[in-house]
């Protein structure tokens, strides 16, 4: 293709400028929908972040949960140590099988 006899009725710098100014005009409108896709393609994984921060720290508290029951027997254990009380509970342990329970 030969494009040597073809010319434009416009110039490229004009052109621009007008782009510029319509840009200009309506950067409202271009502001919103950009902010709409933008928050719309980044809710998902927001979401998703949230969900499994939620679930990690319920593990987490449950986990706690479970550590802080073990310690009041085990200071119990400790009391019945030092009061000489063992060979009961030594008897209590071999019957059941849990020495915090």
């Amino acid at each position: 293709m030969d494009f040597k006899g073809v010319s434009l009725p416009f110039e490229v710098g004009p052109m621009l400028t007008t782009a510029v100014e319509f840009l200009g005009i309506y950067k409202g409108f271009i502001l919103t929908v950009l902010g709409v896709l933008a928050g719309w393609i980044l809710s998902g994984p927001v979401i998703r972040l949230i969900s499994h921060v939620g679930a990690k720290y319920s593990d987490f508290m449950a986990s706690r949960r479970d550590f802080d029951s073990v310690t009041p027997r085990r200071e119990m254990y400790d009391y019945l140590t030092k009061t000489g009380r063992i060979k009961e509970r030594d008897e209590w342990v071999r019957k059941t099988g849990n020495p915090y329970s």
